[in-house]
């Protein structure tokens, strides 16, 4: 990657990846047929309580969920009342926990989502899905679809008369915290001549309705992308949907995974970490994990990882307060040379003249090692040097939210992906379900 002096990157596209189920990891669409109680569609239990339903009613009453031993979560579309409603159910004691008339009599296009503890009614009209009705299950007086022994043993469901039903995955109602899956060296992992990156799958809610996903990019056009992995990870005895991290590839063919404590945030957000030797850029896939120890006491997310000539650094962001707003800063640790990655870090430094700047992405730039990051207040993209001087900043537009600077090395350009806040429908689901991928281009003679 050049030092990207006197570059300068302009917006050439941008589009709203937005996918309800995710579309290579359909579990069943066949006929589900007609019952008045909710049946399994699938004989197989879920990885994890992240999924859709894409019903078409053609005028009948229907609904679909999630189907477990003395529990039952679904959305239900009355046609004959004009009443939808999300119900549950717990050793035979069934409630109605929220309901609406949003939609007038019958509609054909209708779904209905689980994401962690949230179930959200959805309808479509022109091609476009928009919610209309959102419950998230409290798991102390009504249900905790993340616990472990409960998720091993949920299955998808069907009720009433659909005239079809589509069950898979949740896919995603935008895209953010994106970081190239590379070797420990920095260099990209490639499969097919195509790049792997994380990505954030946005939830229709909150950080805790999101979840992890790897994501096929042709270099050549990085909006060319393909959803290719679905992870999850296994904690305290729950299946959450951590995600904002990092994956590298090391010399032995062991994946080292970093990632943010997102899925179950609480304002104690950390950086966990594993190495396996599974194949997880495809597939879907269900993680152990354990807390990285880092030379700092403040809460920590977005992890970046690679290795030098004199050790392993690691940039991460690390907050000083949740409220009245959320106040942090990126940071910079490394490790002695001839260790793990997991070895003791030594503190380098952080940018604590600045309040609102994370995403931090190691890259090299100029052949010297670099961390960027992305400064909310100041919108702009700063860059840092080993001793966290800041030392220059990307010349690219910055438009809504934090979006986080990744660079990508192309034949013909050097590209910059990164997000927006677009939200979908917001009045509904509220703040979390944000972005739009944006995708700048500078030439590769400046």
């Amino acid at each position: 990657m050049p030092d990207l002096a006197g570059y300068a990157f302009k917006k050439t596209a941008s589009f709203g990846p937005f996918e309800l189920l995710s579309g290579d990891f359909v579990i069943d669409s066949r006929y589900p047929g007609s019952s008045e109680s909710l049946h399994a569609l699938s004989p197989e239990a879920l990885m994890a309580p992240y999924v859709a339903f894409e019903l078409e009613l053609d005028g009948s009453s229907a609904g679909a969920g999630v189907l477990g031993p003395g529990l039952a979560v679904h959305g239900y579309f009355d046609t004959r009342s004009g009443t939808q409603q999300i119900v549950v159910t717990v050793n035979e004691n069934t409630r109605v926990v929220a309901s609406s008339k949003a939609l007038a009599g019958a509609h054909a296009g209708v779904a209905v989502t689980v994401t962690e503890n949230a179930v959200t009614l959805w309808s479509r009209s022109n091609g476009r899905w928009e919610a209309f009705l959102t419950h998230r299950l409290d798991p102390r007086t009504e249900v905790d679809l993340r616990a472990a022994a409960a998720t091993r043993q949920l299955r998808p469901a069907s009720v009433g008369s659909p005239r079809s039903v589509r069950v898979g995955y949740f896919g995603h109602t935008g895209l953010r915290d994106p970081q190239l899956v590379k070797y420990a060296d920095g260099s990209n992992y490639m499969v097919d001549g195509r790049l792997l990156a994380t990505m954030t799958c946005a939830g229709p809610g909150p950080f805790q309705t999101a979840h992890w996903g790897v994501f096929s990019i042709d270099p050549d056009d990085p909006c060319d992308i393909t959803q290719v992995a679905h992870l999850f990870f296994e904690r305290d005895d729950r299946v959450l949907g951590d995600h904002a991290g990092h994956i590298v590839v090391d010399d032995d063919g062991s994946a080292i995974i970093l990632v943010s404590s997102w899925g179950d945030f609480d304002e104690n957000v950390h950086v966990r970490h594993l190495r396996t030797d599974r194949a997880i850029l495809s597939g879907v896939h269900i993680l152990p994990s354990e807390p990285l120890a880092l030379p700092t006491a403040l809460n920590t997310w977005d992890p970046t990882l690679q290795r030098n000539k004199d050790g392993w650094w690691l940039g991460f962001v690390e907050c000083k307060a949740f409220s009245p707003r959320f106040d942090f800063r990126p940071a910079l640790a490394r490790s002695r040379a001839g260790t793990s990655y997991d070895s003791p870090y030594e503190y380098v430094g952080a940018d604590t003249l600045h309040h609102q700047t994370e995403g931090t992405i190691l890259t090299q730039l100029g052949g010297e090692l670099r961390l960027l990051a992305s400064d909310g207040d100041a919108k702009e993209y700063p860059v840092y040097d080993l001793q966290m001087n800041r030392i220059a900043q990307i010349r690219a537009p910055y438009e809504s939210n934090i979006p986080h600077p990744l660079l990508i090395d192309g034949p013909e350009a050097v590209w910059m992906m990164t997000f927006d806040g677009t939200p979908v429908s917001p009045d509904i689901l509220g703040y979390g379900t944000h972005g739009d991928i944006l995708i700048f281009k500078s030439s590769k003679t400046p």
